[in-house]
């Protein structure tokens, strides 16, 4: 059984970024399912950008594709093969929208079914110019950064998934310093298992 000082170790691991060896799993499946996951052949991975600049306005982007041509949604996209999702995350905003980003936290891990995966990151413009109609490509029809009235009330969205996703960044971006969570970004450590943690954290007041 873990001690306290065990516990406490594990959780700066954890807040620190680094990786946790796990020695152990008390989870024995009597029937292993055969299924490997293959980027872009058995699963898929999207990386998604979201990026919210000082006037609180969120960065869109115009879809290209037939099938949605016209509509806005925010950069994202499927991740490559042998590409991390940072690497991901940053060809997506830099190939929809223009802009050069540096991802600096991951905000949201979204999954259907076991093969379909959205990993959701913020972060900051770092350079690149804004993509314009004339420079519209297969990739998209141009960007503009749009407040989240805008986008709730008046554009045609394609899909309103993504309004979650930008309620959550704008809650992150609104927090201070000492309020906000700290960067976490997803480690590159090989492994053989996928073990999910579930951490519970209880905020209690000074009298309970």
């Amino acid at each position: 059984m873990a001690t306290c000082n065990d516990i406490e170790t594990q959780l700066q691991h954890c807040l620190l970024n680094t990786g946790l060896p796990t020695l152990n799993v008390d989870i024995d499946d009597p029937n292993p399912v055969a299924f490997i996951p293959h980027t872009k052949r058995t699963v898929c991975y999207i990386v998604c950008g979201l990026l919210i600049n000082d006037q609180n306005e969120v960065l869109m982007m115009q879809e290209a594709k037939e099938s949605c041509r016209g509509k806005w949604y925010l950069p994202a996209g499927r991740l490559e093969t042998n590409e991390t999702l940072k690497e991901g995350a940053k060809r997506e905003v830099l190939e929809e929208t223009g802009l050069e980003f540096e991802p600096q936290t991951l905000l949201s891990v979204e999954t259907q079914c076991g093969t379909w995966y959205r990993f959701t990151f913020t972060g900051k413009v770092t350079g690149g110019k804004l993509k314009t109609l004339k420079e519209q490509d297969a990739e998209s029809l141009q960007a503009k950064w749009y407040s989240v009235e805008s986008i709730k009330e008046e554009l045609p969205l394609r899909l309103k998934d993504i309004l979650y996703l930008i309620e959550l960044g704008q809650r992150y971006h609104n927090l201070d310093d000492k309020g906000r969570p700290p960067p976490c970004m997803p480690l590159i450590t090989p492994h053989q298992k996928c073990l999910l943690r579930l951490f519970i954290v209880a905020l209690c007041s000074e009298k309970n």
